[in-house]
Formats: structure tokens, sequence, C-alpha cells
């Protein structure tokens, strides 16, 4: 089952790279994820 959550970022500007490189070390995932810029500084991991 996949579980999707929506980022949202409020009075700063972040990076793809730096977003992915954050999530990857704070939630440490068992399987690749994939990270989508759905504009307005939304992201889904």
């Amino acid at each position: 089952m996949e579980t999707t959550i929506v980022v949202k970022f409020f009075g700063c500007n972040i990076g793809y790279g730096v977003l992915y490189n954050r999530i990857s070390s704070l939630w440490r995932p068992s399987q690749p994820f994939h990270l989508m810029d759905v504009e307005n500084g939304y992201y889904l991991p």
C-alpha cells in the first residue's frame, strides 16, 4: 500500500534536491521514493 502526504513550506523556498535529501535522512525509507513538485510550493513525497 502506498502512502502519500502533502508537504507545504510557509515563508521559505527549498530546492528539490535539498528536500529529497532531508526526507531521506529524517525518515530513512526502506524503499526508494519519488518526490513530485506540484506547483505553488507543494511537494508530494
